[in-house]
């Protein structure tokens, strides 16, 4: 039962994204340093980048480890022991997961993402990509769609300087110029806890959807997800995007090196 209570509180913690606590981030490091790395160093490798990905997600798993502190746990405890076995999962290269897509399940594999943003997502790389552009990552389809149809891409931009209340308002003003109606801000808890704001332009197959969610950067700003795609794609596209968006989570963001 404790074991099950544990696995509760460190859920809730990583759904929350606490990284809030980082100032015990070394204290929780050398705790777990050793088992963390020990096999990924040892371990050899036929690419390239696995070195320079193993390396840029230390700070993320630090970050992460750090929310182990709001519950006391650490790696000399049975418990602690559970919770790193459950940080290696977290940040698996690569995951194995089911999602319904139209109605029909997908078993597929998803792949983490390196950037430097202040987040982790994992993507399904047969199907996208993701390209980091100067102020904001973009996540668009691998095959470039046709010209007849609107634009299939999720953004994911970091607003410093702007509150999540400022970025709403602003973000409603801008969508009611561009789309025919727009739906009033909501608080949503899924595929993450943020806040939605809807819009549509039009009800036929090609009318262009967009899906905008704020939430916190906890830092005193904003991050900013912008899901676009179409009408007929919204159990396509939409659905897809709307997975992906669970297994963000936001962490320690990358100095360059």
């Amino acid at each position: 039962m404790r074991d099950e209570q544990f696995d509760e509180e460190m859920k809730r913690s990583l759904n929350k994204h606490t990284d809030s606590m980082l100032n015990h981030k070394e204290d929780i490091w050398r705790n777990i340093e050793e088992e963390l790395f020990m096999a990924e160093t040892s371990r050899k490798t036929t690419h390239g980048k696995r070195k320079k990905s193993a390396s840029k997600r230390i700070g993320w798993i630090i970050g992460v480890a750090a929310a182990a502190s709001i519950i006391g746990v650490f790696t000399t405890t049975n418990t602690g022991q559970a919770f790193v076995q459950q940080i290696k999962q977290y940040f698996e290269p690569k995951k194995q997961v089911q999602e319904h897509i139209e109605g029909t399940p997908e078993d597929k594999e998803i792949v983490l993402q390196d950037t430097k943003s202040g987040y982790v997502i994992y993507i399904d790389e047969e199907r996208y990509k993701l390209v980091e552009e100067e102020n904001r990552d973009v996540i668009v389809t691998k095959e470039p769609l046709g010209d007849i149809y609107p634009e299939v891409s999720m953004s994911i931009e970091q607003s410093e300087n702007e509150t999540p209340e400022q970025a709403v308002a602003r973000i409603k003003q801008e969508l009611a110029g561009q789309y025919a109606t727009v739906k009033e801000p909501e608080a949503v808890t899924e595929p993450l806890e943020a806040t939605l704001i809807s819009a549509i332009d039009g009800q036929e197959w090609d009318s262009p959807v967009a899906k905008v969610y704020v939430l916190s950067n906890e830092k005193g700003g904003s991050f900013i997800i912008t899901a676009k795609y179409f009408l007929e794609a919204s159990e396509g596209h939409g659905a897809r995007f709307y997975y992906m968006l669970e297994q963000f989570t936001i962490v320690e963001e990358q100095e360059e090196q």
